[in-house]
């Protein structure tokens, strides 16, 4: 095949992966849009929120730690039927974590939720979270799934996958929230990690069962390549957890304000880093086997200079008709002081669209590299930074303080990644 036809050919699947994954951020959008309405901004809705940031905390700590590895893994051992007893490595790593964290909740619950425990039932804020907790052990078992997907190059049929989960929770949502109301919300989530599960099973699960083993060695250089980036993300991924604590401090309504916010624009980042953050993995990693370094630097500042072009005319848009569109869904439950910073709001967060889709282009690069483990330090130093602006602006500022650390968080946490990708192509030259 003729270099320019393998240019039309991921030029032609960049495209398709951009169509898959807007359509998915539309539905998507329309659940959350639905959860709001019907739940509300108020307890009910912080608490799910809060329970997603827990949620979101084992999911990028535990299961991003051990995703890193896997696709690099599996190129490596290429043709050689390692992908059963991978199912049962990450089993191993994921449940017994799981357990831990839903058998200690009675001892941390009414620490985290210690603002909600006099207007939301103690019930609900426990079943809310177990619900959660039960969504990231299915996406641990999705993880070898996603895993052989990125190895053959198939990001259409993993955003397939993704679209149709985000199709059935919609369609979930849609009948149940009226009855079922933040227990439905939670719910979604498991359901959509289930039906991801379900489709994956049915193209792969066959292979895997002939394959299935317990695989000491494998099990041993999994948890070793690991271990670093774990241990790292376990602190510097309590960000967003952190984020919620604080913002529960302030004015009732504010943690669902600023969740759906980032949600939305959280639905962006899916979209831009589904196109390309995710598929320049393998990207880097086929160049780095082929010790093409310098193409490696053009192909990451060509990366760089179309999401920079992308996030302005976003960036653009949310300026023009940000605030209206924001209010047009939201003003039904807004308090006259969320409704005074929803402007504020919608801009300040934006800096980690801008950001954060660009610095997983980065550390895609570091991952194919193998310098997973020194990128989590630098994540680590970052979030301790950002922590102690986040609780010292709040604290002086409040809303606003709160809003501008996040500003300066995302400038230093990525600013570092991104600095450090360019120093480790620096050395390779």
């Amino acid at each position: 095949m003729s270099k320019a036809v393998k240019l039309f050919h991921q030029h032609k699947n960049k495209l398709y992966l951009m169509k898959i994954s807007s359509l998915q951020v539309i539905v998507s959008f329309f659940t959350n849009i639905l959860i709001l309405r019907s739940i509300g901004l108020g307890g009910d809705l912080d608490v799910f929120y809060i329970g997603m940031s827990v949620f979101s905390f084992l999911y990028t700590s535990i299961n991003w730690s051990i995703s890193s590895i896997l696709p690099p893994y599996l190129i490596d051992n290429r043709g050689n039927g390692k992908e059963g007893a991978l199912f049962v490595t990450v089993s191993i790593m994921v449940i017994p974590i799981a357990l831990l964290v839903g058998l200690t909740m009675p001892l941390w619950l009414k620490y985290l939720y210690v603002n909600y425990l006099d207007t939301v039932e103690y019930s609900k804020i426990l079943m809310v979270q177990s619900i959660l907790i039960g969504a990231y052990v299915v996406d641990g078992f999705i993880l070898v799934y996603t895993a052989m997907l990125q190895e053959k190059n198939k990001y259409i049929t993993f955003n397939m996958s993704m679209l149709t989960a985000s199709i059935v929770g919609l369609i979930f949502v849609w009948f149940t929230l009226d009855t079922l109301g933040v227990y439905a919300a939670a719910a979604n989530q498991l359901l959509m990690k289930l039906t991801i599960l379900s489709i994956m099973s049915y193209m792969f699960l066959p292979h895997v069962i002939k394959t299935i083993a317990f695989d000491k060695e494998q099990l041993n250089h999994i948890y070793h390549r690991t271990k670093y980036i774990l241990m790292g993300s376990l602190y510097y991924r309590t960000d967003e957890l952190a984020e919620r604590y604080i913002a529960s401090y302030l004015t009732g309504g504010f943690v669902s304000l600023l969740s759906f916010v980032q949600r939305v624009y959280g639905a962006i980042i899916t979209v831009l880093n589904s196109a390309i953050g995710l598929p320049a993995v393998t990207v880097f990693g086929n160049l780095i086997a082929e010790k093409k370094y310098k193409e490696c630097r053009q192909v990451l500042l060509q990366y760089i200079f179309y999401l920079v072009i992308i996030n302005s005319l976003l960036f653009t848009v949310v300026i023009l008709f940000g605030e209206w569109f924001f209010l047009s869904i939201m003003k039904d439950g807004l308090t006259v002081e969320l409704n005074s910073i929803v402007y504020t709001v919608i801009l300040c967060l934006f800096s980690g669209v801008f950001t954060r889709t660009i610095t997983q282009v980065s550390h895609s690069l570091l991952l194919a590299l193998n310098k997973g483990s020194i990128a989590t330090a630098y994540d680590s130093s970052a979030f301790t930074i950002n922590l102690i602006l986040k609780i010292t602006l709040t604290i002086h500022y409040g809303i606003n303080g709160l809003l501008m650390a996040m500003i300066l968080s995302v400038l230093i946490t990525d600013g570092a990644k991104m600095f450090l990708a360019f120093r480790e192509l620096r050395k390779l030259d």
